[in-house]
């Protein structure tokens, strides 16, 4: 067995080093990625440690990674990139010789078909076919030729660009001590965005006793609700059917993502930033988990095979 330098995630929880002691690591990346349901477990990630980490003492996350979500039949692989200067930047890996301008895609879903996204055919990879990429970026760092990469657009909107149109409206904001205000959408320049408001509105009644806060969309029926103190995000929509769904929150930056996503595009916008789990059992599971999993028995103790996550 060889010193671990990379760090496997699974459901963008679950994490520990990538080990060799059972498979050599492209059969242990293959083989996890093979496990791959679309249910249970649905996404994986990989990237390397800093070169001084323990990973015996902690686990530490990483802004660049390549990442897969899906199923082993069809899942999305995609990749992120940090520039020298801060500014990251994230592609959909596709496959060599494709032709975008055919305009076929398929849509991959995962997470028991909460979330998707849609991709071109060439980006579609079987289990076989992403361990292939996997491996690459673990001996480079990197996804380079053969593999096309399509930039996604990770920038945040400005105010007036907030939103499509079809989705400006009218949003409440309120906390637990019956603290209530509206935002109105508004064609004058100089405009406050939602998620600005919102964040001030956050601001002035935050306190130790007062910390779960709500953006609701009465013309959509849905609504989000923002637990700071529980590290906790909540969606809910009425229709066309009700839908209640929690997710962890591990940074404060996170919810600023999630509020951004929400008032730009509504309940489906935050689809991709799960995973979201149908009820509070569920939730409290896996926080149960992913403590178990950040806790010094687990960092002494890692997982017997760090990818067989769960079946």
């Amino acid at each position: 067995m060889t010193s671990s330098t990379h760090i496997v995630q699974s459901n963008g929880m679950s994490r520990g080093p990538l080990i060799d002691s059972i498979r050599p690591y492209p059969e242990a990346i293959r083989f996890s990625l093979n496990r791959m349901n679309g249910t249970s477990f649905w996404a994986y990630s990989l990237w390397r440690a800093p070169d001084d980490a323990d990973l015996l003492a902690d686990i530490p996350l990483s802004d660049e990674y390549v990442q897969c979500a899906g199923t082993a039949a069809a899942m999305t692989v995609e990749v992120r990139t940090v520039d020298p200067d801060g500014t990251a930047h994230q592609f959909t890996v596709g496959k060599p010789g494709a032709d975008h301008a055919a305009g076929r895609t398929e849509m991959i879903r995962w997470d028991g078909d909460r979330s998707s996204t849609t991709v071109h055919l060439h980006e579609v990879f079987t289990a076989d076919e992403a361990a292939d990429v996997f491996y690459s970026y673990f001996l480079t760092n990197e996804v380079s030729a053969p593999y096309v990469l399509r930039e996604l657009d990770l920038t945040m909107p400005s105010p007036a660009a907030e939103a499509p149109a079809d989705r400006v409206r009218e949003l409440t904001f309120s906390d637990d001590d019956e603290n209530e205000q509206t935002w109105r959408p508004s064609s004058q320049d100089g405009q406050q965005s939602a998620a600005d408001a919102f964040w001030e509105f956050v601001s002035e009644h935050s306190r130790d006793d007062n910390a779960s806060f709500c953006i609701e969309d009465d013309q959509n029926s849905e609504a989000l609700l923002v637990m700071l103190g529980a590290q906790t995000i909540c969606r809910a929509r009425s229709e066309p059917s009700t839908r209640t769904e929690y997710s962890i929150v591990t940074n404060d930056g996170t919810y600023g993502t999630l509020v951004q996503n929400f008032v730009r595009g509504g309940f489906a916008a935050l689809d991709r930033h799960g995973p979201w789990w149908p009820d509070v059992p569920s939730l409290l599971r896996a926080r149960l988990r992913l403590e178990l999993d950040e806790s010094p028995l687990r960092r002494t103790h890692p997982r017997g095979c760090v990818v067989a996550w769960r079946s």
